[in-house]
C-alpha cells in the first residue's frame, strides 16, 4: 500500500532557505502522509550536518557534484520508484520556497477532483507579498512570446492573453484552477502515474527552461496541468540558484535553447528577436521611471534589463 506524497528538495550551499522551507513542510500538519527527499549538491556550507541534526526523518542524498536540478532531482526519483511502497504525488520543490500552513492539503484536493489532471503549481510571491513573473503560462510560440515582450498579456482580456507567461497578478482574486501548458518547477506536483509515464527531468538543461520542456511532455502525454491562484507560497526568487548578487543572466541561454528545439524550422529566431526587443523596450521604460521618479529601484530594473538586452543580443 502506498503513501500520499512524497517532497524532492535539491539543495546547494542553501542551508538557511532549506531549513526555512522544511519547517514549512512540518507545518503542514493536514497532510502527515508524506516522505522529504533532500538531494544536495555538494554543498560546502553547513546544510548536510542542519539536516541530519534538525530534520532526521529526511532521506538525505549526498553527491560528490553540483548535478544541477534536474540530475538531482532524478537521483531522488530513481531512489524513492525502485521502493516498494510509491507515493501517489510527487512535489519537486525549491529550497527558496516556503509554504503556507494549508498549501499540500489544497494542491492535494485539486488532484482529487479531476483524474486527469497531471500537475499543478501555485502562485509564486516575494516576500513582500507582490507577484513573480514565471510562475506559469502558456505554450511557448511567436504569438505568446509577443504578448508577454509587448506588455499586452497586462491589459487584453484574460481569454486573449494567453501569454507565456501569465500575468500572477491579475489572477489574485480567482478562486479556480486555470489550465496552462507549463508551470514553474520551483514548486511542481505531479501525479506519479504521470512521471512513471513520461520519465524524469531532462538533464539536457542544468538549470532553467528544463520545467517547461518537462511539462510539454506531460501535456502530450495527455495530462492537465492547472495554475492554482488561490494557493499562495513564498519565493525568494533566484536565491536557490547561487549567491551571486549580479543580474542574474543565466537563464536566457537555456531559454533560447528551449526555443530552438522547439521550433527548429526557424521561428526560434523570431523568439530571440523578440526577447531582445522586449527586454530593450523594458528598459527604455524604466529608464524613463527612474528619470522622473529617481527612485533606486527603478534604476536597478533598468541595469537588470540592460544586462538581459546585451546577453539576448550578442549570444552566439
Amino acid at each position: 500500500m502506498g503513501y500520499t506524497l512524497a517532497i524532492i528538495i535539491v539543495n546547494w550551499n542553501t542551508a538557511e532557505l532549506l531549513r526555512q522551507c522544511l519547517l514549512s513542510i512540518w507545518a503542514n500538519t493536514d497532510v502527515a502522509d508524506r516522505r522529504v527527499y533532500v538531494v544536495d549538491n555538494a554543498s560546502v556550507d553547513h546544510s548536510v550536518a542542519m539536516v541530519r541534526e534538525h530534520f532526521p526523518d529526511v532521506v538525505l542524498l549526498e553527491n560528490d557534484l553540483n548535478l544541477g536540478f534536474a540530475a538531482g532531482n532524478n537521483l531522488a526519483l530513481t531512489r524513492l520508484l525502485a521502493e516498494k511502497e510509491l507515493p501517489k504525488y510527487i512535489l519537486f520543490l525549491n529550497t527558496d520556497i516556503v509554504l503556507a500552513s494549508t498549501t499540500l492539503a489544497t494542491t492535494l484536493a485539486a488532484f482529487t477532483a479531476d483524474e486527469r489532471l497531471g500537475a499543478t503549481g501555485p502562485a509564486l510571491v516575494y516576500p513582500t507579498g507582490v507577484y513573480q513573473v514565471g510562475g506559469a503560462g502558456y505554450a511557448l510560440s511567436v504569438t505568446s512570446f509577443f504578448l508577454y515582450t509587448s506588455l499586452l498579456f497586462k491589459v487584453l482580456p484574460l481569454r486573449l492573453a494567453r501569454s507565456f507567461f501569465v500575468d500572477q497578478a491579475r489572477y489574485q482574486d480567482c478562486r479556480q484552477a486555470v489550465e496552462v501548458d507549463w508551470l514553474a518547477g520551483a514548486c511542481l506536483m505531479v501525479r506519479t502515474r504521470v512521471i512513471q509515464e513520461v520519465g524524469g527531468w531532462n538533464t539536457d538543461y542544468f538549470l532553467y527552461a528544463e520545467d517547461a520542456e518537462y511539462c510539454d511532455r506531460i501535456k502530450t502525454a495527455g495530462w492537465r496541468l492547472v495554475y492554482l491562484p488561490y494557493v499562495r507560497v513564498i519565493h525568494h526568487h533566484g536565491a536557490s540558484s547561487g549567491q551571486d548578487t549580479r543580474v542574474n543572466t543565466r537563464w536566457i541561454v537555456p531559454f533560447l535553447r528551449y526555443a530552438r528545439e522547439k521550433y527548429p524550422d526557424g521561428r526560434h529566431h523570431l523568439i530571440r528577436l523578440l526577447l531582445v526587443s522586449g527586454t530593450f523596450l523594458r528598459f527604455l521604460l524604466y529608464c524613463a521611471a527612474w528619470a522622473v521618479s529617481r527612485q533606486a529601484r527603478f534604476r536597478n530594473k533598468s541595469n537588470e534589463l540592460y544586462a538581459y538586452f546585451r546577453t539576448a543580443l550578442f549570444l552566439k
